[in-house]
């Protein structure tokens, strides 16, 4: 069977903030049972996020409701900044996610290392 995965929800977002439609559109995206009210819905995901831990990740996911008071300022800098790669490492992995290491330039030729793992990091500055 296919099943779309569009607007599939982590399995560790904070399903108690979120409206009964939303969770009964998780429920179903996931093939559990859709009916019940919020709390029946709310464990329901709850029980299955504990049941698929593969799909746990260290850092939990954030549902931001709102921007940061920066979002703006940092969002000009980057729609104004222009980086390129300079160079592109296969770290390998397990296969269940992807490890590779970019070292990427800005205009002033700083070098900076983004790495894309289960634990994402870059060596830029973030102010």
């Amino acid at each position: 069977m296919v099943r779309s995965l569009v607007g599939l929800l982590p399995n560790d977002a904070p399903w108690g903030e979120l409206s009964k439609e939303i969770l009964q559109e998780q429920c179903a995206v996931r093939d559990l049972a859709t009916t019940g009210d919020t709390h029946e819905l709310y464990h329901r995901l709850l029980a299955y996020k504990d049941d698929n831990i593969s799909d746990r990740r260290r850092s939990p996911w954030l549902l931001r409701l709102r921007r940061p008071a920066d979002y703006e300022k940092h969002c000009k800098e980057a729609e104004s900044v222009t980086l390129q790669i300079v160079r592109i490492e296969d770290m390998g992995g397990s296969g269940r996610y992807l490890n590779k290491h970019f070292t990427i330039t800005n205009e002033e030729g700083a070098l900076f290392t983004l790495s894309l793992s289960k634990e994402p990091a870059c060596t830029c500055h973030a102010g």
